[in-house]
């Protein structure tokens, strides 16, 4: 009867230690996030409805082109919320409306263009027959 008792709440102590692990590891999972999901929504930043979303580009050989903008695959010529794919380039897709606007969807912001320039050091001119290097005349 003891070791019936003692197996019982054993068995209680270890189903109790299983629900509690699984219940920790499914609040753990509710804070990941999708890694491949646009920067927005990783956020939680609110865009609006309207505003679409282009997820990725692919240029393969033989100059075939696609674009997935919200969740749809899309080519040079289709139509998307009234304004037509006419260009997919590496990171980005060219729109243009009825009317002629343009509108250009980026993956990734459009970043600037800036060139630093490092100071020259001038360096002392080495004088013959002194520094480390050979002598005068002499063949190194």
């Amino acid at each position: 009867m003891i070791i019936e008792s003692l197996s019982i709440r054993s068995l209680i102590g270890v189903l109790g230690g299983v629900i509690a692990v699984a219940a920790a590891t499914m609040a753990q999972s509710a804070a990941l996030q999708d890694p491949t999901a646009p920067y927005s929504a990783a956020h939680n930043e609110t865009a609006s409805p309207r505003s679409p979303q282009l997820q990725g580009t692919f240029l393969a050989g033989g100059g075939e082109r696609r674009a997935v903008i919200s969740g749809r695959t899309y080519r040079v010529g289709d139509k998307f919320d009234g304004a037509t794919v006419s260009e997919i380039r590496p990171y980005e897709v060219v729109l243009h409306t009825a009317t002629g606007h343009e509108r250009v969807l980026r993956m990734l912001p459009k970043l600037q263009r800036r060139a630093y320039f490092a100071p020259l050091q001038q360096r002392e001119p080495q004088q013959a027959g002194g520094g480390d290097g050979p002598e005068a005349g002499q063949k190194p």
